[in-house]
């Protein structure tokens, strides 16, 4: 009679084991259980992103000297008629650093053009 005691508390013993009192992972929980999911990182309840008095940080332009490519982008046709772009001035710039075996530094310039067919301004755009 001992023997099928220890026998039927080692089966319930068995059947009630998971994540919470044991080393099984939570993947291996049972269909009929609530998933127990270990969280360690307190709820701190700030928003997303930068925290107010942290200081930005952002990459600065390059110095001339220092920009080993240019990429020019043109836009080949107007995005709103289709119709020819002739540029009016050179646009804005932006600087891009790509590292890996080499280190390239890229200037990319984005002209501004203007349609000859229906007067719309536009921006190049990056491929």
């Amino acid at each position: 009679m001992e023997a099928l005691k220890r026998e039927v508390a080692r089966l319930i013993a068995l059947r009630e084991t998971d994540s919470t009192n044991s080393g099984l992972p939570t993947s291996k929980t049972t269909l009929h259980k609530k998933k127990h999911i270990p969280n360690s990182h307190p709820k701190t309840y700030k928003r997303i992103g930068g925290q107010p008095g942290h200081a930005q940080k952002k990459l600065e332009p390059f110095k001339d000297d220092e920009v080993t490519e240019h990429e020019i982008h043109v836009q080949p046709v107007c995005p709103e008629c289709g119709g020819e772009l002739e540029q009016i001035d050179d646009g804005s710039t932006r600087d891009e650093l790509d590292y890996g075996v080499t280190v390239r530094k890229i200037r990319r310039h984005l002209p501004t053009c203007r349609c000859k067919k229906c007067g719309k301004t536009t921006h190049a755009k990056i491929p």
